[in-house]
């Protein structure tokens, strides 16, 4: 991550700006950009900039312009509207997303993207940051993103544990996690299998056999269960573009529930195991959240 932040740095280029904005007309997409007192609305060339890789979005937005100001803009979103990570650079500074909770402060609606045509709308508004000890005011955006035809790149070897519930009361949309084994060769021995999701909830399904192996069928847990459950923690810190993690910034709740194991499938070449969450999460005997029938897809460790 570091070496792609670095490449941006190097090509991008920083000219005293003008108090003025010059729409350009080059390219088949469109953007709005608001930032203070400005805004800018211009065409941009997506098929060189932006393309779909397997369900992650890439969004490069360059504004240039023969004495005006320059910046730029990269949105990495899931295909489903999850944010991964978004940047400014500009004359103002360099700013990101919060990584553990970016939606919290930056937020992605009115999403629409075609799997077939590549169609792709959506609107955003929010705060992103320098970081958490140069102590910087939060930098404010807004505007929106229309293009009628992303470049997708073929898509080979790739898959990431998923987890999904989007309605009208709840959205949880994982953005990055991973699977991994705690305590190889002793009797303490436990499968993880991890799914952050963009608004700041950590889900951990914890399991003393590989659920590949599992039989179809529902699973249940209770806070005394020590191995065999799904753990549940909350991103409670200041916003941060760090990717460490600090227990102290983590609530942890106490969970009950279960998990159903709907399929074991072949995606891409990788094992996948396919089923569906249930789970309460208690802090101090209040229940705090109900999650029912959260969908999630979760890849083989072995």
């Amino acid at each position: 991550m570091k070496k792609i932040f670095s490449l941006f740095l190097l090509v991008f280029l920083f000219v005293n700006c003008e108090d003025k904005t010059v729409p350009e007309d080059l390219g088949d997409s469109s953007v709005q950009v608001i930032k203070g007192n400005q805004t800018y609305d211009f065409h941009f060339d997506s098929f060189n900039s932006c393309n779909k890789n397997c369900d992650n979005l890439y969004i490069h937005i360059n504004y240039r312009k023969k004495g005006a100001e320059r910046f730029s803009l990269y949105f990495y979103l899931k295909d489903n509207g999850a944010i991964d990570k978004i940047w400014y650079l500009g004359d103002e500074g360099v700013f990101t997303s919060s990584y553990f909770d970016p939606y919290n402060h930056f937020q992605i609606t009115n999403y629409s993207f075609n799997n077939k045509t590549g169609a792709l709308y959506f609107e955003f508004e929010g705060n992103l940051f320098i970081n958490t000890v140069a102590n910087r005011e939060p930098f404010f955006l807004k505007g929106k993103v229309d293009i009628p035809a992303l470049n997708d790149i073929e898509c080979r070897n790739y898959f990431t544990n998923l987890l999904t519930l989007q309605n009208e009361n709840t959205r949880l949309l994982f953005n990055r996690g991973g699977s991994a084994i705690e305590n190889l060769n002793t009797p303490q021995k436990k499968f993880c299998y991890e799914f952050f999701t963009d608004n700041g909830f950590r889900f951990t399904l914890n399991s003393e056999k590989n659920i590949n192996e599992l039989p179809l069928g529902e699973y249940s847990f209770t806070t005394k269960n020590a191995i065999n459950n799904i753990m549940l923690r909350e991103f409670a810190g200041k916003p941060d573009i760090s990717p460490t993690l600090h227990d102290k910034d983590w609530i942890e709740y106490e969970t009950s529930g279960s998990y159903t194991i709907t399929g074991q499938l072949k995606k891409d070449g990788y094992d996948v195991t396919v089923g569906d969450i249930n789970i309460k999460a208690f802090r101090n005997k209040e229940l705090k959240y109900n999650f029912e029938k959260i969908h999630f897809e979760a890849v083989n460790i072995e």
